[in-house]
């Protein structure tokens, strides 16, 4: 009974949390504002790579040759749906909730977890400031270019062939990997940086139980 009484006392309620949020983001505020500086960072580079693109590519066409022939080329065409073409035939309303304010809600939240947060890992804080700006960047396109988001890397994909009737490995046999952006890279190497400090802190974990009292 103490044990349960002890960690209701020690779960904060949600009014706690509100009158501490300011106190909190001042500690390490210099760390935390310095990490999360990687997020408009992500966004200019973003949005700078997207307008030559529109600036000097034309729609469907490519900054060399062939834009589906070669390992890799710089294309210029549009996503009105979310990675590899999901909720393309969505309607407006649909899309609208799922694809701006859905992801407005979890930047927002990103950001003010990691502001709130003092005992955060420093992957995870990059990671996150790598998801603000990837999200960011997208969102901006899909506010300000209406629905359409600019992709423009094309990468070959030696797909498997005997993938291509299973749903949920069809992306598996491309001949092309889906055109992607510096936004969704950022998303990518976000979720890469998680799985990798994730799997350290459990091996960490391990060894310091294996280790003699």
């Amino acid at each position: 009974m103490g044990i349960i009484a002890k960690k209701k006392k020690d779960k904060k309620s949600f009014q706690t949390v509100l009158k501490e949020f300011p106190s909190e983001v001042k500690k390490n505020w210099k760390m935390k504002t310095a990490i999360l500086m990687i997020a408009p960072i992500a966004l200019l580079i973003d949005q700078i790579t997207k307008s030559l693109v529109v600036r000097f590519i034309p729609l469907y066409g490519s900054l060399w040759g062939d834009p589906y022939e070669g390992i890799l080329r710089i294309i210029h065409v549009r996503n009105t749906a979310i990675a590899f073409g999901l909720g393309r035939g969505f309607a407006d309303e649909v899309k609208a909730v799922l694809f701006i304010l859905l992801p407005l809600i979890i930047v927002v939240a990103l950001i003010v977890y990691s502001l709130y947060k003092n005992e955060q890992p420093l992957y995870q804080r990059i990671a996150f400031a790598l998801i603000i700006g990837g999200g960011l960047g997208n969102l901006t396109d899909r506010i300000f270019r209406p629905g359409n988001v600019v992709d423009f890397v094309d990468t070959v994909w030696f797909g498997i062939d005997a993938l291509r009737d299973i749903p949920l490995l069809k992306l598996l046999s491309y001949e092309r990997w889906p055109t992607w952006n510096f936004a969704d890279a950022c998303v990518v190497a976000a979720v890469a940086i998680l799985l990798v400090g994730m799997i350290a802190e459990e091996i960490q974990m391990k060894k310091k139980k294996k280790r003699p009292a």
